[in-house]
């Protein structure tokens, strides 16, 4: 009998092409009987539903999964699934999910109105308004959130270019208390750049209807950013992602403040965390990207099965892609409906350009940067400034390129930033402007013959993504592993440094000993055999720079002053320091020599060098913050904290030390 029921199974899947759609159910039921009877499957619901009941919407979510191939049947029973596995999703605020459902199962998401309300979210964020155009018309007339619909719908006329019809919508009505949160935001960023001072006013409103909106806290963030008070903006970030920490986009801002600065490594913390999480497709992709070209994560991706969503495909494209490996045309060809990716995935165009140059296809590469289409919201538009200028320099001679912002002439006020930023940038992007533009006025302006090398040598490409900050592309792109001798030197620190950030320290100190010796790269090579393990080579190393006269005398003075401190040798320590006059005169060897006299135990002597360090140093307002603390002298430690806090308002520590002098000054101040 079991033999005929086997042979029975093996025709029906043979006979699926046919007939699938009607023994599909069947085959599922005599296969999962013994495990999802329907007694088991009543059972598995009234627990999915009591997760959902006491807030464990993962765990609901979990189980709802296991009859993930239920979704597909026509019964009650099947539907309550689906209905499970929305409400888990949305208390897990799990987007992603839900536009995956929403795609195979719209009837599921548009019975619930925050579901629908997410899966719009990333509509209008993704561009994809006639979507979000249908999904809305299914609550015309019945939605309970109105004021969320009603910021979705001037979303909306944004993307369509509509600015002016945007304000005047949003100005068109109000809402009470928190409900008008929405509309303020929006309201704020569509005022910020012409006036800061009326986008601050309409958060601090709706700050005053909600003070623990994490919306408001987003927004304030992204105004002080756009002013250039970064510090404070990281504060808001934080303050955001920490009020609501399962929130994925919260925790998306976060990274991408962290990304748009170059901290990359800080960036790439935050979305690996999240790949533990409940994880949407798009953190998955920005998280394997940025390690692939800035800094490589722990992630084991081939262990691991991409996030669902309308970026699987490429998901499952890119963690298949070879080591050293940006692009695979022919592997690419094969994902279906491909196009759409390169059209909407920045970091499609950025694997493809880095492949090109990778291959040596220079005027492929050339064509690419011209006719970005990511040009106006680039991840990267200095370094693609900068990528134009190398390649039209090996192609004409020359640095001058035309056009050279591609589309962002369209936005003066972008060209501007753009130009202010590339005169903060790395000293190569630096050089290489001030040479075109001298070139434009004068075109025999000439090249100094080390840069000239390293323009039209085999290590150009990997110098500028070097100078980009994407220091895992740096290592990716051909090069040489003994540079030439003309080559400018900082060439040479930065890859031992990127060898250092993404490869260790032994990596490090193999390519550097290499290289032709230079003050700059002896300096690095004795911290790197410092960090090593070996002190006294490193000491050996750093002690013959103590005589320069110079920026490398004076580190490796320091430097080796630390080591002596981390011996307990404080008298040589600070005869290093005043053996240097730089040093010496300089806050940060006046500080060195305070600090030994604090761990020789001459608190009278510490006290006194700190105090005269005091309006220079926060490591003297910090001791001296301490020793107000220590001293219950509340009033002057709590100015200090106060001072520090403005400088480092992160500092959690900071902030803990100061609700304890409040508290402390509170008591005191009270007692008879």
């Amino acid at each position: 009998m079991r033999k005929f029921l086997t042979l029975l199974l093996v025709f029906l899947i043979i006979a699926g092409a046919a007939a699938g759609i009607f023994y599909r159910e069947k085959i599922w039921n005599y296969v999962n009987r013994e495990h999802f009877s329907p007694e088991k499957e009543q059972e598995d619901i009234a627990r999915a539903r009591t997760h959902l009941s006491e807030g464990r919407h993962q765990q609901a979510m979990e189980v709802a999964e296991r009859y993930r191939q239920r979704f597909d049947q026509q019964d009650p029973v099947a539907k309550e699934w689906l209905e499970i596995f929305v409400q888990g999703a949305v208390g897990t605020r799990n987007p992603g999910k839900l536009l995956v459902l929403y795609e195979s199962y719209p009837d599921a998401v548009e019975a619930n109105e925050e579901a629908s309300l997410l899966v719009s979210e990333i509509l209008i964020n993704t561009s994809r308004t006639d979507d979000y155009a249908k999904l809305r018309d299914k609550w015309q007339g019945k939605a309970s959130k109105e004021e969320r619909w009603f910021v979705l719908d001037a979303d909306r006329l944004l993307i369509d270019g509509r600015r002016v019809s945007a304000v005047d919508y949003l100005n068109s009505r109000s809402f009470e208390g928190e409900a008008d949160v929405g509309r303020l935001i929006r309201l704020a960023l569509l005022t910020a750049r012409e006036n800061p001072r009326m986008a601050w006013e309409y958060l601090a409103e709706a700050n005053t209807k909600d003070p623990n909106n994490t919306d408001v806290r987003s927004y304030r963030a992204r105004l002080l950013e756009a002013v250039g008070k970064s510090s404070l903006a990281l504060t808001e970030y934080l303050a955001a992602a920490r009020l609501d920490p399962d929130n994925i986009l919260l925790r998306d801002q976060l990274a991408e403040f962290y990304r748009r600065h170059g901290r990359y490594k800080l960036a790439l913390k935050v979305w690996e965390d999240s790949l533990d999480k409940p994880a949407s497709d798009y953190i998955w992709l920005k998280t394997w990207f940025w390690g692939r070209v800035a800094t490589p994560v722990g992630f084991e991706w081939d262990d691991k099965v991409p996030a669902e969503g309308n970026l699987h495909p490429l998901l499952q494209y890119v963690t298949n892609l070879k080591p050293g490996q940006f692009w695979d045309e022919a592997s690419f060809e094969k994902i279906p409906d491909n196009n759409r990716y390169l059209q909407a995935q920045q970091a499609t165009y950025w694997l493809r350009l880095l492949q090109t140059l990778e291959d040596g296809n220079e005027k492929k590469a050339s064509d690419m940067l011209k006719y970005n289409h990511f040009s106006p919201i680039s991840w990267a538009p200095e370094l693609e400034i900068l990528l134009k200028r190398i390649l039209t320099y090996r192609k004409d001679g020359t640095l001058v390129v035309e056009n050279a912002f591609a589309e962002t002439k369209s936005d003066p006020k972008h060209v501007e930033d753009v130009a202010k930023s590339l005169r903060k940038q790395h000293p190569f992007v630096i050089q290489i402007e001030e040479l075109a533009e001298a070139q434009r006025t004068d075109p025999n302006t000439p090249i100094p013959q080390g840069l000239h090398d390293l323009l039209t040598g085999d290590n150009a490409f990997a110098a500028a993504f070097l100078a980009g900050g994407w220091l895992e592309a740096a290592l990716s792109l051909p090069s040489d592993s003994i540079l030439p001798d003309s080559y400018p030197e900082w060439v040479a620190y930065g890859l031992t440094q990127s060898h250092r950030y993404n490869q260790g320290n032994l990596q490090a100190l193999e390519f550097a000993t290499k290289q032709k010796p230079s003050s700059t790269l002896d300096l690095l090579i004795g911290e790197l055999l410092i960090s090593s393990g070996s002190p006294e080579a490193g000491l050996e190393k750093l002690g013959a720079l103590t005589n320069r006269d110079d920026d490398v005398g004076f580190r490796a003075s320091w430097l080796v002053s630390l080591l002596y401190i981390e011996q307990e040798q404080y008298d040589d320590a600070q005869k290093i320091i005043k053996s240097h006059p730089k040093l010496a005169k300089d806050v940060v060897g006046r500080e060195t020599i305070a600090r030994i006299a604090l761990l020789k135990g001459e608190l009278e002597q510490a006290d006194k060098l700190y105090s005269a360090l005091e309006t220079d140093s926060w490591e003297a307002k910090s001791y001296l913050a301490r020793k107000a603390f220590a001293e219950q002298n509340w009033p002057r430690a709590r100015e200090l904290t106060e001072t520090l806090l403005r400088e480092f308002p992160n500092n959690m520590l900071l902030r803990k030390n100061l609700n304890r002098i409040i508290e402390e000054q509170r008591k005191q101040e009270t007692q008879p």
